[in-house]
């Protein structure tokens, strides 16, 4: 997330509504631009939500609606991503047909002469 208009210097603290504790707190820049990566929390109810930002000092505010959704899989669960198990279905796609086409080859070249 990125938001203007802080005092620079100033703590931000940054919360999601509706959540007691808040997700993080940063400082603002000389700019009074702050920016901050937040995970929304497991129990977080699912649909439409609100990310606040809060200024320690100025009581400036951002917002951020966003929609929570839930994950098909947790993250733990996962053991590949799809792109890498897509690229070892083709390379074994390709070794089956390299070994097929290696072994006609063989067949077609034996040749046998006559005694």
């Amino acid at each position: 997330m990125r938001a203007t208009g802080f005092t620079p210097g100033e703590p931000v603290t940054v919360s999601l509504l509706g959540v007691d504790d808040p997700l993080t707190t940063v400082t603002a820049g000389g700019d009074g631009s702050v920016e901050a990566v937040v995970q929304i929390p497991r129990g977080a109810a699912l649909g439409t939500a609100t990310v606040q930002l809060v200024g320690g000092r100025s009581a400036a505010t951002a917002g951020l609606d966003l929609q929570v959704a839930a994950r098909e899989l947790p993250v733990e669960a996962r053991t590949t991503s799809v792109p890498v198990l897509a690229a070892g279905v083709a390379l074994i796609g390709a070794a089956g047909v390299l070994g097929l086409t290696a072994a006609r080859r063989s067949r077609g070249s034996h040749t046998t002469t006559p005694r």
